[in-house]
This record gives structure tokens, C-alpha cells and sequence, in this order.
């Protein structure tokens, strides 16, 4: 009993406590924080001599004293003082001294009314609970050129530089912006498909890279109510402050929370390429502070609705996926904004019993549309649901995927027609046949902006597709879209020594460019493979066949941009999305546009080692020949009224675009109508990733660790057009017909743990882009006058060096820093000569000295996390 009276007053007491020792407490004695925390709070007092006398045994009465007083404390301060399971110790020590407390005139019938008060007291207060962290991360880049000066025109007449490199590197022209007046090429996005000259980026990860500073804070506190026994509820609030550079804190600083990201938006971004950027918080530094979400689960049937931000999903991620998160620190991805409902309901008892899951969702879509039309965009939403039948003690999983995706008007807006049209410079879609202007009445071809127009692709004037003049476009724009996709997923994991695992899916989209136009295309996705474990699950095997149509989930979704950057993620390594849209469905896993095999392979070694492969070999599932191709008047009498070469709406292909104008012959009066060649694209790619740990102090499990990877990607497409057509013409056009791209990477990296606390990083990374692709002809003239069609267009070579130091504070608290030293190496020879293109506005520029762009730079990081 004694023993227990003291472990309940230490429990309530060791907080705060600050006391002289009684003298004849030896410092040394294992009890000396307990008896000065009893002291400090009152509930033990010393002999009259100052002493504590504790060699002495104590008497029930010395007991009831202490736990006469304790309940005094208890009273006073209720509430702070004690959980419910400690009120229930009270209750036994009070009845186990019954007649001791009632001789110090502490009536126990009266202690039970006083504890039934203090339990009801807190077991409202324990209904509650709080968590949250804080984040703050501070840090800085600057970036200089050490390459040429300028990309200048070769025609002797134009003395105004095109990109002037020193003013470039480390603005948001250099990583991506519009080129401005009075620049010969004003207006063209900096992009090396478009001008021939690399970005300022990181190429590890498809990066922006500016100079500045970045200074961002991101706090949350969380609160978990106990409503009822059935029912428990949340809520979530974050504080967001951004102190930086805009672009700097967007790309490198914490990832801000929905309500107040940059990649979040929904608004229009001004007018033209130019009005690129504009988004609410983009232009000050700002503190917000949001109710981020809140939840209610039903605890018996499982069943949580959540609003607000929500995470993860359900889906299968061949329909439905969060965000590409364009900032690299992480997330992956970004959160969903909007209502989430799921549940479970077992049909027998068990630990993995045979259920059924479910889930029904809506969220807003990030949507930084750039138009023609000023203000005008569209709201971007998706909803859906999905039901899962879990078996065999969820070794076996069937999943139903349904989702829609629409475009509703904007902020009281009408629903104009056509709002989206940048994309669409590098998407090539045009009217098929039966949407000309010839073929439609004058309330059909309302334009971009009106509600009329029931093109599937809108047009900016009177045109049906190539005008000719420069600055004009000859694609259009296209909106309010809507899709419709479902589909079934299976997995199975018999329960063997091996874990063999089969697992299949299948998905449908229908799409349509514009609820006005009766317009549509599908599109199907497949995938089917199988995996197992051998040697005691060290080494995992896994193999699947997949095939995406072009035309699966061609639904345009763009990043808002930031500080006028129009290139925000450079799907590194793979290249699986243009590098401004990105998709509903995880277009990683299931590019467009791709068939063939994937295989992985990996094996842990030892208890600290592991070493992985994966393989891929992928074709085009279609080529990249454009299956809209008419010359004028080759339908008729001014149908069309001007050249059109696209691809009906819903073709995709980030890689592999149109072929080459050049490549058509013409035949029965259409300028277009024959083509002399149509390859087909391929990718084949590898990639080697291994670490081991060497451990140095057993007790602490500390050591050295190395880590590596290794990775190739390939892009090939064949061409002969300089034999089929020669000339100057057929040169160009294998220039642009030809692929043979590659990204190559290696990283090595060190880490070592000087203390459980403190560790150490070293890691170097070196990226290689180089090859020949050039989608747009920005090679074309070079190639046509040195008739060399397969020679690099790229060839760049950036090395990435760092340090860094983490130190672990303490169990929730954590500090580190990371210093990266840039160096980006353009290989290209001087002589080589490019002219800035951009055929969907009809420009081309002419030649250009471009080479070489290179630049280096630092960037340092520091990161601080408190939790609670």
C-alpha cells in the first residue's frame, strides 16, 4: 500500500517541481527526485529537526496523511490534476484507509461524491485531445552564367540580343518564362524544344531554378474529440507563411497547405503567354491560416466522412491520382480539396474478415488556365466512388473504379466555349471533318468565349487551322471539357512459401473537348502481371504487360504557373506528361500511349543491404502520324479554308509529337493526304538502385551507409525521310521525324551517424541529357545546310554535389541543413546554329548562335520540425 500511495503522488506531481532537499536525503539515493517532488507539492513534510528521516518505516497514519492531503490537492486543482485511471487509484487507497482518513476527519462517503465530481471533470477533458507540429524551412540560391552571352540572330541586320544569358540565368526567363519585347523571338516560351537553349533547372528532379531566397513556416494543430462511444471527430488547422521569393518559396520551400498553395489555384492567369503567372499569392509575401479539414467517423459501421483536404484514396491509380507535387521536398503529391465518405463492413467475425470497402469523394481540380479571353476560366472538379471486396484474410482484393471529371463556369461567368488553348501549342489538336467553317452555320462558330461554338476545338478567328502568319495561331482552344472513366482492378497473394502474386486491371475513359460539341473519343487502359518471392522473401520478382491507348484520359488539366514560369515539372526521368498539364490517372505508371513490359527486381542481401532493378521496354501504341490531314480546299470549296495537320482531340504523346509537315505528299487535290513514312516511337529504360549499411557500434546500431543508382533512359524513332523525299525539305523534315534521345543519371552517396543524434551526408549526381530529338524543327535549317538530320540537338551535362548535416534534438524535434553546388555543362559545339520555332503561332525565327548555355550556382537549405 505504501508503495502504491507514493507511485500515485509521484504520477501526479513530478511535473515543475522545484525544492531544497531535506539535508539527510543522500544525493546519491535513488528515491531523492521523488521525496523533493512530495516536498515541493506539499504532500510530505520533514521532522521539526529539518530532517526527513527516511530509513524510518512509516505508520497508516503517516499513509492516510499523505493521502489526506493529496486529496485536498485533488480538489484544488482538478483540473490539471489526474487522469481517470488514476482517479480509480484514488478511490482504492481512500477505501483501504477508511478509518484513518475518518479520524482525521476526512469522510470516505463524502470523498465519493467529491471523486465522482473530479471523474465526470475528467473524463470530459480526456473526450479531447491535441496534437500539431511546426516547420520552418529558410534558405537561399544564386546562379550565374559562365557560358556565352546571348543567343543572337545570324542575320546581321538584328542587333538586339534574342536571350541575353547574363540577365537570364537566375530569372524566371532563364528556368522558363516568355521571352520579352524587343527580343526577335518575344513571346515564345524559353523551352529547349521551342528556342534550342536548356533551361536553368535541376534536372535530377525537373526543377525550376531562380535566384533567391525562400523563408516559409507551415504550422498545424490538430484536435481528436471522443463525441460518444460510437462516434469520434477531428479538425485540422493550418498557419502558412510565405517570406521568400515567390518562385523560390513555390518550388523549394515547405509545400504550402491547399488552401494557400501556389499549385492549387483555379484561376485564370491573364491574357496570352505573356499575362503567364499572375496567381492571388504569388505576388507578396503572405501568413494564412485555414481550417484545413475536419472528420466524423461512426466507430461500429466504419463508416468516416471527411471535408476539406483529404490524401490518399481508394482508387486504383489507373483512374484516379492525387497531384504531382512540382515542389521536390515533398509530398509526392498534393492533397484532394472537397468531401471524402469510406467505410468497411465485414460479413463475418476475424481479424481479416471477407468485407466490403467503399468510398465516395468530390474534390476541385488545380486548374491555372492561361486564355485569350481575360479572367475567363473554369471550375475543375472530380467525384466519384469505388467498391472493394476483400477475401481470403486480404490476401485477394476485386476493386470497382468510377470517376467523372467536368468544367463548370467560373464565378458567375457564362460557360464560354474554348477557354483552353495553351496546352494545345504542344497537343496539336484540330477539327476532324465535319467542324469546318463551311460545314457549320454562323451561330455554330460563336469563337473563344461564347457559348455557342459547338466545335470540339474553338478557333481564334475564321480560320480551320495553318494561316500562316506569324504570332497567329493556327490551333485553337478547348472547354468546358467532361470525362467519364470506370474500371476493375484484381489482385490475388496466395498464402505459400513463395507469395506468387497475379494481379490485373482494366480501365475506360470517354472524353469530350467541349460539352457544346457532340464530339467524343475513348479510350482503354490494360495492364496484367504477376510477381513472387523466393529465398525466404529476399528476393522479390515481379513482371506485367501494359497497354494505354493515346486517347485514354486525355482530360488537359494545367499547373497554375508561378512567377510566369510555364514549365513547372519536367516529368524527370521518364517524361510521362508535358511539362505544364498533368492528368487524372498516374501517368508514371500508365504512360500515354505506351505498351510493352515492365519487370522489377529486388534483393535484400543482408540485414542491411539491398539492391534493386527495374526494366522497361515500351512502344507506342500508335504512331505519332496525324490522322487529320487536309489541304485546302480538298473537301470542297473552301472546306477547309486553310491547311489543317493534327490529330483529332485526345491524342497523347509527351514524347513522340507530330511528324514533320514535310513528311506528306499530296494526292487527289489534298496537299497532305499521303504520308511517306510513319514510324513507330520506342522507350527502353533501366534502372540500378543499391545501399548497405556498415554498422560501427552494435549497441547503437550506428554506421557508415553508401547508396547509388544508376539509370538510362531511351527514346528511338526511325526516319528515312531525306532518301523517301530529298532536297532541303527532306532533310528538314527526318531532322524532325528522327529520335534517339537519352537521359542518363548516376548518384553516390554517404551517409554516416556520428552520434544516435548527429549524422552526415556526402552525395555527388551526375545527369547527361543528350541526343537528338526536336519536335518543333528548331534544328530544321541546320540540318537542311550541313545535311547533318541525326546529329545531337541536346547535349548537356550537370553535376550536383552536397553536404549535409541532421540533428536530431530530441524524440520530436529536429534541425538540418544541406549545401548543393550546381554545375550545368552545355556540350553543344558554338557552330551549331538553331531557329527559335513554334509552329502552332506560326514563328520561326530564323538562325541563331545558342550555344553554348551553361551556368553554375549554390543552394543551401535548412530545415526545423517541432512536433507535439
Amino acid at each position: 500500500m505504501k508503495q502504491k500511495v507514493l507511485c500515485f503522488a509521484l504520477a501526479t506531481t513530478m511535473a515543475g517541481f522545484a525544492a531544497p532537499l531535506f539535508p539527510d536525503v543522500p544525493d546519491a539515493h535513488w528515491a531523492k527526485d521523488a521525496v523533493a517532488a512530495l516536498a515541493a507539492k506539499g504532500l510530505v513534510e520533514g521532522y521539526p529537526d529539518g530532517t526527513f528521516k527516511g530509513d524510518r518505516a512509516a505508520s497508516r497514519w503517516e499513509v492516510a496523511m499523505v493521502v489526506a492531503r493529496l486529496l485536498s490537492k485533488m480538489e484544488n486543482e482538478h483540473a490539471t490534476f489526474a487522469t481517470k485511471a488514476e482517479l480509480d487509484e484514488v478511490r482504492k487507497l481512500a477505501n483501504a484507509l477508511r478509518e484513518e482518513l475518518d479520524a482525521l476527519g476526512v469522510r470516505v462517503t463524502n470523498l465519493e461524491e467529491n471523486v465522482d465530481r473530479l471523474d465526470l471533470r475528467v473524463t470530459e477533458l480526456e473526450r479531447i485531445s491535441f496534437y500539431g507540429e511546426v516547420n520552418v524551412r529558410v534558405g537561399g540560391q544564386s546562379f550565374n552564367n559562365n557560358g556565352a552571352d546571348s543567343m543572337r540572330s545570324t542575320n546581321p541586320g538584328i542587333v538586339v540580343d534574342s536571350i541575353n544569358y547574363n540577365d537570364a540565368v537566375g530569372s524566371t526567363l532563364g528556368a522558363g518564362g516568355v521571352v520579352g519585347a524587343p527580343s526577335p523571338i518575344a513571346g515564345l516560351p524559353q523551352n529547349y524544344f521551342i528556342t534550342g537553349v536548356p533551361t536553368v533547372t535541376n534536372w535530377l528532379t525537373g526543377t525550376p531554378l531562380t535566384n533567391g531566397t525562400t523563408f516559409t513556416t507551415k504550422a498545424l494543430l490538430g484536435l481528436n474529440v471522443k463525441v460518444t462511444d460510437d462516434i469520434d471527430a477531428g479538425v485540422e488547422f493550418v498557419a502558412f507563411s510565405s517570406q521568400g521569393d515567390q518562385v523560390v518559396d513555390a518550388f523549394w520551400g515547405l509545400s504550402a497547405p491547399y488552401q494557400s498553395n501556389a499549385f492549387t489555384g483555379t484561376t485564370s492567369t491573364g491574357v496570352g503567354l505573356a499575362g503567364a503567372g499572375v496567381q492571388p499569392l504569388n505576388n507578396t509575401p503572405f501568413t494564412r491560416m485555414t481550417l484545413d479539414n475536419f472528420w466524423v467517423k461512426h466507430k461500429p459501421s466504419g463508416t468516416k466522412l471527411r471535408v476539406g483536404s483529404f490524401g490518399s484514396t481508394d482508387y486504383s491509380s489507373s483512374v484516379f491520382t492525387p497531384v504531382p507535387n512540382p515542389n521536390p521536398t515533398g509530398p509526392a503529391s498534393l492533397w484532394n480539396y472537397g468531401f471524402q465518405v469510406s467505410g468497411k463492413h465485414a460479413f463475418e467475425e476475424g481479424e481479416k474478415p471477407l468485407a466490403l470497402s467503399w468510398e465516395v469523394m468530390g474534390t476541385r481540380l488545380p486548374d491555372g488556365n492561361v486564355s485569350l479571353v481575360n479572367s475567363d476560366n473554369y471550375f475543375t472538379h472530380a467525384e466519384g466512388g469505388t467498391v472493394g471486396l476483400h477475401f481470403h484474410e486480404d490476401r485477394g482484393l476485386v476493386r470497382l473504379n468510377f470517376l467523372h471529371a467536368g468544367q463548370d463556369a467560373s464565378g458567375g461567368a457564362p460557360l464560354g466555349t474554348g477557354l483552353i488553348q495553351f496546352p494545345n501549342l504542344v497537343s496539336q489538336w484540330v477539327n476532324p471533318n465535319g467542324f469546318y467553317t463551311n460545314q457549320l452555320n454562323a451561330g455554330q462558330l460563336g469563337g473563344i468565349g461564347s457559348t455557342s461554338d459547338v466545335r470540339p476545338v474553338v478557333m481564334a478567328g475564321a480560320t480551320d487551322g495553318i494561316t500562316g502568319v506569324p504570332g497567329t495561331l493556327n490551333v485553337g482552344g478547348i472547354g468546358p471539357q467532361t470525362q467519364t472513366s470506370y474500371g476493375i482492378a484484381a489482385d490475388y497473394t496466395w498464402d505459400n512459401e513463395f507469395s506468387p502474386h497475379l494481379y490485373g486491371e482494366y480501365s475506360h475513359s470517354e472524353y469530350r473537348p467541349s460539352k457544346n460539341s457532340g464530339y467524343s473519343v475513348d479510350g482503354d487502359l490494360f495492364r496484367v502481371g504477376a510477381g513472387a518471392k523466393f529465398f525466404k522473401d529476399k528476393l522479390d520478382v515481379d513482371l506485367h504487360y501494359i497497354s494505354v491507348d493515346p486517347t485514354y484520359d486525355p482530360f488537359v488539366l494545367q499547373y497554375p504557373t508561378v512567377g510566369g514560369i510555364t514549365q513547372p515539372n519536367w516529368r524527370i526521368p521518364d517524361l510521362n506528361q508535358f511539362w505544364n498539364t498533368y492528368s487524372l490517372h498516374d501517368t508514371a505508371t500508365y504512360p500515354h500511349n505506351r505498351e510493352g513490359i515492365r519487370a522489377k527486381i529486388n534483393w535484400k542481401f543482408n540485414e542491411h543491404g539491398s539492391l534493386a532493378f527495374h526494366y522497361g521496354n515500351l512502344d507506342q501504341v500508335e504512331t505519332s502520324l496525324q490522322d487529320v490531314r487536309f489541304g485546302t480546299n480538298s473537301l470542297g470549296a473552301g472546306t477547309p479554308n486553310t491547311p489543317v495537320l493534327g490529330f483529332s482531340p485526345g491524342f497523347t504523346d509527351p514524347v513522340f509529337l507530330g511528324l514533320s509537315p514535310f513528311t506528306f505528299a499530296a494526292s487527289g487535290g489534298n496537299s497532305l493526304a499521303v504520308p511517306l513514312e510513319n514510324p513507330k516511337g520506342n522507350l527502353e529504360h533501366f534502372t540500378v538502385i543499391g545501399s548497405h549499411k556498415w554498422i560501427t557500434d552494435e549497441e547503437e546500431n550506428r554506421g557508415v551507409t553508401l547508396s547509388g543508382l544508376f539509370l538510362n533512359y531511351n527514346w528511338t524513332r526511325g526516319s528515312n525521310l531525306a532518301t523517301l523525299l530529298g532536297g532541303p525539305n527532306g532533310l528538314r523534315g527526318e531532322n524532325q521525324n528522327y529520335v534517339d534521345f537519352t537521359i542518363r543519371g548516376w548518384n553516390v552517396g554517404v551517409g554516416y551517424e556520428v552520434t544516435p543524434d548527429v549524422s552526415l551526408k556526402a552525395a555527388y549526381t551526375q545527369l547527361d541529357v543528350f541526343g537528338h530529338i526536336d519536335p518543333f524543327g528548331v534544328y530544321n535549317n541546320y540540318a537542311a545546310a550541313t545535311g547533318q538530320t541525326r546529329s545531337n540537338t541536346w547535349d548537356v551535362t550537370q553535376h550536383i554535389p552536397e553536404l549535409g548535416v541532421n540533428w536530431a534534438i530530441s524524440e520530436k524535434t529536429n534541425w538540418d541543413i544541406n549545401f548543393k553546388y550546381y554545375s550545368m555543362t552545355d556540350n553543344m559545339p558554338a557552330n551549331v546554329t538553331a531557329s527559335p520555332s513554334l509552329p502552332a503561332l506560326n514563328v520561326a525565327a530564323g538562325t541563331h548562335t545558342a550555344h553554348p548555355f551553361s551556368w553554375e550556382g549554390i543552394q543551401v537549405m535548412s530545415n526545423f520540425s517541432l512536433k507535439f
